[in-house]
Parts: C-alpha cells; structure tokens; sequence
C-alpha cells in the first residue's frame, strides 16, 4: 500500500488564493521547492499556527518526513489531525497512513478506514486505492470483495484524471489479481468491435464484409467492475457504435464513458450487462456431512 503523500503540487498552487497570507505562503512554497526546508518551516508555522489548514498540512509534512526539523511524527499527527478537521483530503489520507501504520499514534486500522474515506469522497485517488486494499483484505472493515472492485475502479479513474496512467493501470489490475474465484467477470478478456452504424448484423455478402471491416475498428477490454470494459482510446475513437463480444459469442451492445486520448485508455459500459457481471462469482458450498 501506498505511503504518506509528499508536499501535493496541486495543493501548494492553491497558496496565492489562499487569504492574505498568500505572501506568505507563495514564499514558504518557494523555499519547499527550493529545498530550503529550514526556510520554509519557520514561514508555514506562524501561519500553522493561525489556523491556516494549508500550512498545517505542510507543517505534518515536514514534521513526518523530517525536512528542515527533527523527524517527529507525533508533530505530524497533530498537525495531519488539525489540517485533516478542516478538509484538506491529503491531509486526511496521510492522517490514515499514521493509524495505519501506528507512527506517532496507536495503530488503529479503523481509524484509518474513517479518514481515508473522507479523503475518497473528496476523490483522493490514494485513499481510494487504500479503501481497496482495506476491503480486499478486511482490515479495519468487513471484508468485501465487491467493495474493495469499486474502490479500485474509482482510483483507477481518478488516477487517469490525474495523468497518472501507470497509477490507473495498476489499480485497475488490482481487481483482477486481488478478487481470483470471486470477480469472474474481472479476469475474461472481451472482444470489441466499434464502427458508425449497426455492428450486431453479420455481414450478408463479400462486399458488405469487406465494407464492414473497412468501417470497424477491433481490440479488446478487461472488465474492471459490474458491466464496465477498459479499453484503447484508438480502439474507440471516432465511433458511435460500439459491441462487446463475449465467450459463447454472444454480443452487448455498449456505451462510451471515459475516454482520455493522451494515455490512451477509454471505458465502455454494457448495455444490459452481463449476469456475471452483476454479482460476485461464489464458489459452490460443499454438503454438510
């Protein structure tokens, strides 16, 4: 699992509108990236100390990655807690990280469990991605595998948002590797066809096949939840028909979801969707004897 995030770069670009101690704070910013920690620590804590949620939040940082002070990570926490109280999502992450891992604070996994989903709901990706974990392997919460297959899609989707496509890939993969025996529709690679027209009729002639290859686009997908596909922007691009081919050979219609071209990644949903995909896959219960 994922550690305690590093100083966010989208959260730090929210300094300048940030009350009129954007000065300030555009200062001590300066210095992070600069690598004068020592700098940066006595300009975030006075305004830590006024209340400022950003500043508290750089505060833990610094106090739990030991840049610029004496690594102390009872200091993080306090500082995690209040930056955490006022709804900074990273803050509430790392704050999960802390019960997680017991630093600076009594391991409490469900502790962990609360603060990251507050930092979800928000649409923190590493707190999703830690939610999946949690669920998957039932700590701090009841074991769910269907839970732990939503909270990885949402991270994955999140990731991508981000532009971080490898983040988003390994997510999505989570739900294959994590959920053997259980998720079966998370493990069947499907056949997809995209075109702009009726892709269901099969072709009635030589010329009308040729015409129909000529028009369609083919690739494949990996379901990574209930009724929804991953696949290649490519695959997708400049259709509006779209059939997902399953084993047995029977085909769904589908609909487009996400599409992102720059990491090539695009996300289809199944009209209706499969029966397998609609619940977890269960294991026969052998007899009592």
């Amino acid at each position: 699992m994922r550690k305690a995030c590093l100083l966010s770069m989208v959260l730090l670009s929210l300094f300048v509108a940030s009350s009129v101690c954007a000065g300030q704070l555009e200062d001590g910013r300066a210095a992070y990236e600069r690598g004068e920690y020592e700098k940066a620590l006595a300009l975030f804590h006075p305004l830590a100390e006024q209340g400022n949620s950003i500043a508290q939040y750089v505060l833990g940082n610094l106090y739990y990655f030991g840049l610029g002070v004496r690594k102390d990570e009872e200091q993080a926490v306090k500082w995690y807690r209040k930056a955490s109280e006022a709804g900074i999502p990273e803050a509430q992450y790392n704050l999960g990280v802390t019960y997680r891992d017991g630093l600076g604070v009594r391991k409490d996994e469900g502790e962990a469990v609360r603060w990251w989903r507050k930092a979800a709901d928000q649409g923190n990706a590493d707190a999703q991605w830690g939610l999946g974990v949690m669920y998957r392997d039932g700590r701090g919460v009841l074991k769910s595998i269907s839970a732990a297959v939503d909270w990885f899609y949402k991270a994955g989707m999140s990731y991508l948002k981000e532009g971080q496509r490898g983040d988003a890939l390994t997510a999505l993969d989570r739900i294959n590797t994590s959920s053997p025996g259980h998720w079966l529709g998370a493990k069947l690679q499907q056949a997809i066809y995209a075109g702009n027209g009726d892709t269901s009729e099969e072709p009635s002639n030589a010329s009308e096949e040729t015409e129909l290859k000529e028009s369609i686009s083919q690739g494949t997908g990996w379901f990574v939840a209930p009724g929804i596909v991953v696949s290649n922007f490519h695959v997708l691009d400049g259709k509006s028909t779209f059939i997902v081919l399953l084993p047995g050979g029977k085909k769904f219609p589908a609909s487009l979801m996400v599409r992102d071209q720059a990491n090539d990644i695009a996300s289809l949903r199944l009209t209706p969707q499969p029966q397998y995909c609609l619940e977890p896959f269960r294991l026969p219960v052998p007899p009592r004897r």
